[in-house]
């Protein structure tokens, strides 16, 4: 079982950051995860439910079941690729290290941008994704539109794409 902490984002004492995306948290029988691109939840039947805060403000988490209010419960037929990887490097060309990179995730190499059905997701995303067990996608929409996926574990997830190239 992977752990959801993987879809968090360690880093929100940085002074752009609205919410406390540093863990996961229960809502509403859910467990949520998210780093502002990914957002996932899986069951969490019997665990205590954090308040529903509607404040935007340090400590206080975003609302995230709004996300996948709507979420489609069937329709998901594509499988999710593996993530691709540019060429393998003594070091990582953003960093010049191969720890603590966040592109290369401490590899030594980058992931490639991968278009999944007409979007561009960050490669390292594509990664993360790639976790989970038999994930599923479907995409609707236009390619602005976040990607829902679902695994075999009944985790519900949903991912941005890059913004388009010519907007």
């Amino acid at each position: 079982m992977v752990d959801l902490n993987v879809f968090c984002d360690p880093m929100t004492d940085r002074p752009e950051s609205r919410y406390d995306l540093s863990t996961p948290w229960v809502y509403e029988r859910w467990r949520y995860a998210t780093d502002g691109r990914i957002c996932v939840r899986e069951p969490a039947p019997g665990e205590p439910s954090a308040p529903d805060v509607r404040a935007v403000g340090k400590g206080n988490r975003p609302r995230a079941h709004d996300i996948f209010a709507g979420f489609p419960k069937k329709g998901f037929t594509g499988d999710w690729p593996a993530a691709e990887y540019g060429e393998d490097k003594r070091e990582c060309s953003c960093c010049g290290v191969l720890h603590e990179c966040e592109k290369c995730n401490g590899r030594g190499h980058e992931y490639k941008t991968t278009m999944i059905a007409g979007r561009r997701i960050a490669g390292r995303l594509v990664a993360r994704i790639g976790l989970l067990n038999g994930v599923k996608f479907r995409a609707a929409g236009d390619a602005e539109d976040a990607i829902c996926f679902i695994d075999a574990h009944g985790r519900q997830g949903k991912v941005m794409p890059m913004v388009p190239i010519d907007k």
